[in-house]
């Protein structure tokens, strides 16, 4: 019975708790401050990122010319002989295809080497908003020598550029809007260098696809112009003239053309705000971290003197 009275004299209520977070408020306070200070100097101490991106509209390629011709008089011309089925082939969704290009190792690697941002994309330091420099890790790279400074051998290996430079990018197709918009963003400690990056990565992409269609369709233009010597049918190589000035005008079109597989709807710019780090969010979650930790030791510290005083309580009795 005196053992039951014992216990419940240190049973631990609310009030209990209440009156021991006043006691210790103190401590608390301190504890989540002190946690607000060192956030501040961490927060601190990250540099700024800053991310360019740009709004784009897929463009229209379609090879319906060709498509609905090689339909059209693809019976007639097998009869002759004459097999143009390869022409009449899909290009299937070149959106799709255009964004797998853009996230593929061998672009990538390419497009980083083609304009030489190796530096800028492993070494880059800080950057000096008033003087509008980037300034680099003298740990990683000697600028004055022109090296690279590692104990890797190799260094920068295309898979070091790769998983870095793939790590800033950003590919969000708006699949839920009507034309499938798509936004390319690019993140960097310089605003200017991820304007520029951002900039060239559309370039190129839209000159890889350009310069395949231009050598697919003079492929083309050469297969119907041998198959033109294995019929003498008028019909037939009246289609085959046909073809062969649907792929003119393509190779025509795409020369002329540089906004080719993509094109903007808003291009991008250097960023003037930073993307991240969010300091004061840092703070004030590392504050209500460091309160919450605190009364988490409070509690079990007051915890086991309780029930130590139980332990003691018991032998005496």
């Amino acid at each position: 019975m005196n053992d039951n009275n014992t216990l419940a004299q240190h049973d631990i209520s609310f009030s209990d708790l209440f009156k021991l977070y006043w006691r210790t408020r103190i401590f608390i306070v301190l504890f989540s401050l002190l946690s607000s200070i060192f956030a501040v100097i961490f927060s601190l101490s990250l540099p700024n990122i800053y991310q360019s991106s740009a709004l784009l509209s897929p463009v229209d390629s379609s090879n319906n010319g060709v498509s609905s011709l090689v339909s059209q008089y693809g019976g007639l011309a097998s009869l002759a002989g004459v097999n143009l089925g390869s022409l009449g082939s899909s290009d299937g969704d070149r959106t799709l295809e255009a964004l797998a290009v853009l996230e593929s190792r061998r672009f990538l690697t390419n497009f980083i080497k083609k304009r030489n941002i190796e530096k800028e994309l492993l070494a880059a330091d800080y950057w000096d908003s008033d003087n509008l420099q980037l300034y680099y890790n003298n740990d990683v790279y000697d600028e004055e020598k022109q090296i690279w400074i590692s104990d890797k051998k190799g260094f920068p290996t295309d898979r070091d550029l790769y998983l870095a430079f793939h790590e800033l990018l950003s590919i969000k197709r708006m699949k839920d809007l009507e034309g499938g918009f798509v936004t390319v963003g690019f993140e960097h400690k310089s605003p200017i260098f991820a304007e520029r990056v951002t900039s060239q990565l559309i370039e190129d992409l839209n000159n890889e696809f350009k310069e395949k269609d231009i050598e697919q369709a003079s492929l083309s233009i050469n297969f119907i112009t041998e198959q033109l010597e294995q019929t003498s049918l008028i019909e037939v190589r009246k289609v085959m003239f046909n073809l062969i000035e649907q792929e003119t005008k393509k190779i025509m079109i795409a020369k002329a053309t540089n906004e080719y597989i993509f094109r903007y709807l808003d291009p991008p710019i250097a960023p003037e705000r930073k993307l991240k780090p969010n300091r004061p969010f840092i703070v004030i979650l590392s504050g209500v971290i460091g309160g919450l930790l605190s009364i988490i030791v409070v509690t079990f510290l007051f915890a086991f003197e309780s029930s130590f005083l139980r332990l003691i309580e018991r032998k005496e009795d």
